[in-house]
């Protein structure tokens, strides 16, 4: 969780000197957000739900609009 805060409050910024680009951000506040969803069912004891086929196949158009090929960073 804390690295995923960390993330989200880098693509948050608006300094001037940053060293990513608009699009970079947009998929590092991405990666920040699955990474806190993540985290809280991990944690979660009530939730005894299964990752099934089907709500990997509703992710996997999402995670293919968000991988940018020509980024050095991905």
């Amino acid at each position: 969780q804390i690295l995923a805060r960390h993330l989200q409050k880098e693509a948050q910024a608006q300094h001037n000197n940053s060293e990513f680009t608009e699009d970079l951000k947009k998929t590092i506040g991405k990666i920040a957000t699955c990474l806190e969803l993540r985290s809280a069912a991990l944690q979660s004891t009530q939730s005894q739900e299964e990752f099934k086929l089907e709500d990997r196949k509703q992710l996997e158009p999402i995670l293919k609009n968000s991988h940018n090929k020509e980024s050095p960073y991905l």
